[in-house]
Parts: structure tokens; C-alpha cells; sequence
């Protein structure tokens, strides 16, 4: 089974399982006991027709779906915090990181050498506060979860079939407004594994650059003009690739604030000069043979005539 696509699902409150994977048994077999036994533990709880769908899957599968649900959960996390009694103050100054930063420069023979290969001089930091490197935070002991539960009450986790699946794939993209940081990984791996549906209307500017950036990122480069219509939306991607803003701003503007940004009132530390001539060469467009060819077959596929499409391009040409 697919962990992205497992991982999409469990954010919504359910498992996917494809059509082809769905081999409904009757009697509740060993593993899927012990699946259902684990899950519990982590907080979670599989409704009836879930239940009959996973008592068909392979062994494998239903580790795939514990994994998942370990890894959503943070059971392999390490929650072993650096320092023993982390409320007490360990008395480290700057001093200590100083002292030890030449230790470790010069390669003294003077102190501690831990297993990361820092050497901790002596009277620096104390050592027996600490469960792992004071100086680089590599952990060296690791704990184990205690407490496992959600809380008294169990998650119930759904079904999701194929048709569900791009259900939820069709209102990300329709979505009138701005998806979050989840949603929009969801919808990322959802362009990487399903086809970009038929008839939807992205219903943000937002959402458009982020699908047809992954489509680009995933060798879809071609798709992707379907997403198109009109130059200024092709215009939006291009420049939010150059600038990183979806919105889509002069280059005097943006020149002029990057210098405004490194103004300072000290003559001495004063780099507006330097970051004005740094950001106008920064400005400057360069772009392969690969992605002028790209960006060619998206202004051919665009249903506007030429004059037209030129004119929405550059509106202040006079």
C-alpha cells in the first residue's frame, strides 16, 4: 500500500484502500486482531466496513497501516528531553560554548570526548545534566512513550475508496480559499499518484501555481497548460518562481524595498547601495531551452488570439 496515500486519508478521519486491494472476509483473521488491538493503544478505532475491508489484506498491508499511524502519532519520535530536569537551570554561559568551540578547533587532549566526537573541557558544562551532546544536541539516550492514548474517547477511522479519494482530490482543488500548509502537501501527493481531473475549476490563483509547479516537479510539465487561461496566469507562475509571491509586483518595487531593507542609519553598516545593484541582477530573467519550450506549448495552447494575449502581457507597453 501507498503510506502518502495512507497518510491523505488518516488526516481526514479515514484509511484508503484501492478498489483492487478490497477482499472483504467474513471471519476476523490473527493479524487483523492484533491491528485493530495496536491501532486501539494509538488512539484509534476502525468502523465496520472498515474493519471488514482490512480483515482482506495482506499481512503486509496492515503493517504498512500501523506504520502510518505510527509515524502520524510520533511514537518513533525520541521525547527524551537533552537535559535531566530540564526546569533547572544547567548555570552553561557563553563562556562554556566559547571555551569549548577552541577545544574542539585545536583538537585538545584536556576533557571529555563524547560519542559525536566533541571533546567537552572540564568546568564547562556539567555532564551529568545532560542525556547527550551539550555542544551539538545529538541525543544519546533514548526514551520510550509511556502514554500512548488519544485521550479516554477512540478516533473512529472511515473507509475511503477510489471514488472518495479523488472526491477529496477534486475539493482541494476547487477550494475557494487559500489551502494550508496539510492541505496543500495532501494535494501534492495527490498530483503525484492520480491523474489531474477532468472538469475542475481551480478555484484559486493559489492553488494553480502550487498544481502546476508539482506537475513540473513530477516530469508533467506538458499537463499542466490545462491549468492556463490566460497569459497573465502563466505570467503569475513565472514570476512566482523568480520572486517566491504569488502576487505579481514591479521589479522597481520589489528593488526599492530590498534597499529600504538595508538601509541603516550607521554610514558604516549601511548596504542598501550593495543590495540595490545585487537585486536588479537578481531581477534579471534567465530560463533554459527546456522551460522556454515548456512555457511556448502553454501560450500556443491558450484559446485568446495573439495581439490579444500580448496586450494582457504587457498592459503598460505605452
Amino acid at each position: 500500500m501507498e503510506k502518502e496515500l495512507l497518510q491523505v486519508s488518516i488526516r481526514q478521519g479515514a484509511i484508503f484502500i484501492a478498489a483492487s486491494n478490497l477482499n472483504p472476509q467474513k471471519e476476523v483473521n490473527h493479524t487483523t486482531s492484533v491491528l485493530v488491538a495496536n491501532a486501539s493503544k494509538l488512539g484509534f478505532t476502525f468502523s465496520e466496513e472498515l474493519l471488514r475491508a482490512v480483515n482482506g489484506l495482506t499481512p503486509r498491508s496492515k503493517m504498512d497501516i500501523l506504520d502510518t499511524l505510527k509515524t502520524i502519532t510520533g511514537v518513533k519520535k525520541n521525547w527524551t528531553p537533552l537535559v535531566k530536569g530540564w526546569d533547572v537551570p544547567t548555570g552553561e554561559s557563553h563562556a562554556d560554548h566559547a571555551i569549548t568551540f577552541f577545544a574542539n578547533l585545536f583538537r585538545s587532549k584536556r576533557g571529555t570526548r563524547l560519542e559525536c566526537g566533541h571533546i567537552i573541557p572540564e568546568n564547562t558544562f556539567p555532564l551529568e545534566r545532560y542525556n547527550g551532546c551539550p555542544y551539538c544536541g545529538t541525543p544519546f539516550e533514548f526514551g520510550k512513550i509511556e502514554k500512548m492514548g488519544q485521550g479516554s474517547k477512540l478516533k473512529v477511522l472511515e473507509l475511503w475508496d477510489d471514488a472518495k479519494m479523488q472526491s477529496f482530490f477534486k475539493d482541494l482543488l476547487a477550494s475557494k480559499t487559500a489551502l494550508d500548509a496539510t492541505q496543500g502537501d495532501s494535494l501534492k501527493i495527490l498530483l503525484k499518484h492520480f491523474a489531474l481531473p477532468e472538469g475542475v475549476e481551480v478555484g484559486m490563483k493559489e492553488t494553480m501555481v502550487l498544481v502546476v509547479d508539482t506537475l513540473i516537479a513530477n516530469d508533467k510539465g506538458e499537463t499542466a497548460k490545462v491549468m492556463f487561461k490566460s497569459p497573465t496566469d502563466i505570467l503569475r507562475y513565472l514570476w512566482y518562481k523568480k520572486t517566491g509571491f504569488l502576487q505579481i509586483i514591479e521589479p522597481k518595487t520589489l528593488v526599492q524595498r530590498i534597499s529600504k531593507n538595508n538601509r541603516h542609519l550607521h554610514a558604516a553598516a549601511d548596504t542598501s547601495g550593495i543590495a540595490l545593484v545585487k537585486s536588479k541582477a537578481d531581477m534579471k530573467l534567465k530560463y533554459s531551452r527546456k522551460e522556454c519550450k515548456m512555457v511556448a506549448a502553454w501560450m500556443n495552447h491558450l484559446a485568446l488570439p495573439v495581439e490579444t494575449s500580448c496586450e494582457i502581457m504587457h498592459a503598460k507597453r505605452g
